[in-house]
């Protein structure tokens, strides 16, 4: 009698509980979307069949009858999932799933959260009305006049931080965050902005430092993160315009907050020390754009080189501004063990700066 018992809750203890979802509606880009096999309910996850869902987001699914996998491919984005199998793989990276892709009726299912992220669509759920509302093209409310979506609408698990200038720039925006939200917001940024990744630096205090700058170098965008006392892992947001494209409006981090003055390119009436020797008034000093402190003046018969205590935040600001406010535009890179060189020409003259991930040197390169 124990035996047969034993049988039985064993046999029940590998059933999975399956619950036909047939009140469950799906909703893509607004548009609600039918299937020949409904969502079923499993271990809390609603499970849809990928084929419906990949081809409404206008990808191709084709399907292995030999190894049970469905491959769906949109643009350069490749997904494929296998039945039985926890994991998927989008452009062979594994993505773990918590609950394995099955089949029903014919058709692959796999958790609606799984299958819409793979194509970089966001997910919500409505519980009032039991809806699945997947958007390719997510609406995000927007810093200064649509330059890039907040921090907290793309991470909404992320906490702003009241800033009062004491820790952190008084125009920036920090928030309370995680490594992994991180990297999802700086994805959001390159996908649904024109802005891409120009540098990176370590910074003293074990944050890192990234620069994105958009297509026509005319706005940048710096983030920092890392661990900070007393605050925990931060993300801290900061912003910057070229002259003539500032955005109209800006929201506040707080009621004392002030914009940091835009810098403007020197004119002919501004101090000589304002340019550098040799170069016809074209290039701005270092310290005019940063106000960076010049350590010493190296010559040799083809160089001379300026040396300041700037760090990662000035080189980038000074490379905009040549870039933005100059007319130069980068046309060579050249990296050693720890440092990075980077040549920059208005068609007439050349500049180099020099800048190290692991210090605070950044060296400005003028021919003589």
């Amino acid at each position: 009698m124990k035996r047969i018992l034993l049988i039985c809750l064993t046999f029940l203890i590998f059933l999975t509980p399956v619950v036909y979802a047939s009140d469950i509606s799906v909703i893509i880009d607004n548009e609600e979307i039918s299937f020949d096999v409904e969502p079923i309910l499993e271990n809390g996850r609603v499970m849809i069949p990928v084929r419906a869902v990949f081809e409404s987001l206008g990808a191709d699914v084709t399907w292995d009858n030999d190894t049970a996998t469905a491959t769906a491919q949109k643009d350069d984005i490749k997904v494929d999932i296998t039945v039985g199998s926890d994991v998927l793989y989008v452009n062979g990276e594994e993505r773990a799933m918590d609950v394995p892709a099955k089949e029903v009726d014919g058709r692959v299912l796999i958790p609606v959260r799984f299958a819409a992220e793979a194509f970089g669509c966001t997910v919500k759920w409505d519980n009032d009305s039991s809806t699945v509302i997947i958007t390719s093209e997510p609406e995000y409310e927007y810093y200064n006049d649509k330059t890039v979506p907040l921090y907290d609408a793309v991470i909404n698990t992320a906490e702003p931080i009241e800033n009062n200038g004491e820790d952190f720039a008084l125009d920036a925006y920090v928030y309370s965050t995680t490594y992994d939200d991180v990297t999802e917001y700086l994805m959001a940024v390159q996908k649904y902005t024109d802005f891409s990744a120009y540098s990176s630096a370590f910074n003293e205090d074990m944050t890192v430092t990234h620069a994105y700058v958009n297509s026509d170098s005319t706005a940048a965008m710096y983030i920092t993160f890392g661990e900070k006392e007393p605050y925990g892992y931060i993300a801290v947001l900061e912003f910057e315009y070229a002259e003539g494209h500032e955005p109209e409006a800006a929201p506040e981090t707080s009621d004392d907050a002030e914009q940091t003055p835009q810098q403007d390119a020197p004119n002919d009436e501004q101090a000589d020390n304002e340019y550098y020797p040799d170069t016809d008034d074209t290039v701005p000093t270092f310290e005019s754009i940063t106000g960076a402190q010049l350590i010493e003046t190296e010559e040799d018969e083809e160089y001379t080189i300026y040396k300041y205590n700037g760090g990662f935040m000035g080189e980038a600001m000074y490379s905009m501004m040549l870039s933005m406010n100059y007319g130069f535009t980068i046309y060579d890179t050249r990296f050693d063990f720890d440092s990075t060189v980077k040549y920059y020409t208005d068609g007439e003259h050349m500049v180099g700066i020099m800048s190290s991930m692991f210090g605070s040197e950044v060296w400005i390169i003028i021919p003589r």
